[in-house]
């Protein structure tokens, strides 16, 4: 979602894990079927998309990621495609929504933010917030978010006090505009609290480094395996085989 204030706009990535209705938030965002959307626990988001909508008198955009544990795409290229997210939304999005499902809470899902902060930087938290979805789920068993937090899993609850105690639960199922305005609200709330800044190029300034140390890491593991398979290469065979890892590895 794009959020700047001046021209009443805003911007927002929606993040991070697979199956946990990420696509189906965007589409409750933006007011019509724009991401693919599966109950299916297999990624349907590949790429980065951009969507607009404008409601309430300002222009919303959503950004719909890969999830950080995407079970299709390698950690590399979900990297890639995430960092991506601050181009799309040039100058830079104004909210990273961490999408988390009501009922389950994972071991990769308690690690999110510290994987977001190795990406871009200590300073993320600042523009992050909680999303939960399946709120119905909440509501047959007669409990408000609040109260499922409080209850909940203290690694849970150690996330969103990383995020400034910054959370929402949505119900994807249903399309009212209360929910939204709510949602909307509280985004608008981080944005002011962040003196109206969104995320910028400049505070991930290690992301590029962070890709080519994944890229050293694959580049290695394959000049070292090609090795054990050809115990003899001539060097003029073996240049042109490392620069073939090497583009490889990319």
């Amino acid at each position: 979602m794009r959020f700047r204030f001046p021209r009443g706009k805003i911007r927002s990535d929606p993040d991070r894990k697979t199956g946990c209705g990420k696509s189906a938030t965007g589409n409750t965002i933006i007011g019509r079927k724009v991401f693919e959307s599966s109950v299916s626990s297999n990624s349907q988001t590949k790429q980065c998309q951009l969507e607009t909508t404008v409601k309430f008198s300002k222009e919303i955009s959503v950004i719909n990621t890969p999830g950080l544990y995407d079970n299709v795409l390698n950690k590399e290229e979900i990297i890639t495609e995430i960092v991506k997210c601050v181009t799309l939304s040039s100058p830079g999005p104004h909210a990273f929504l961490i999408v988390i499902k009501v009922g389950r809470f994972t071991e990769e899902e308690k690690n999110t933010i510290k994987e977001l902060k190795e990406v871009f930087g200590e300073k993320i938290e600042k523009y992050t917030m909680i999303l939960f979805t399946h709120k119905d789920q909440l509501e047959k068993q007669n409990k408000t978010i609040e109260q499922f937090v409080q209850n909940g899993d203290p690694d849970l609850q150690s996330l969103i006090k990383s995020c400034g105690n910054r959370f929402f639960c949505l119900d994807n199922e249903s399309a009212s505009f209360p929910q939204f305005r709510d949602l909307l609200n509280k985004i608008e709330a981080m944005v002011s609290e962040n003196r109206g800044t969104y995320f910028t190029h400049d505070m991930f300034k290690g992301t590029e480094k962070h890709i080519q140390g994944i890229q050293k890491q694959k580049l290695d593991k394959k000049v070292k395996q090609y090795k054990q398979r050809h115990k003899e290469v001539t060097q003029s065979e073996w240049q042109k085989t490392y620069w073939r890892l090497v583009e490889e590895s990319r």
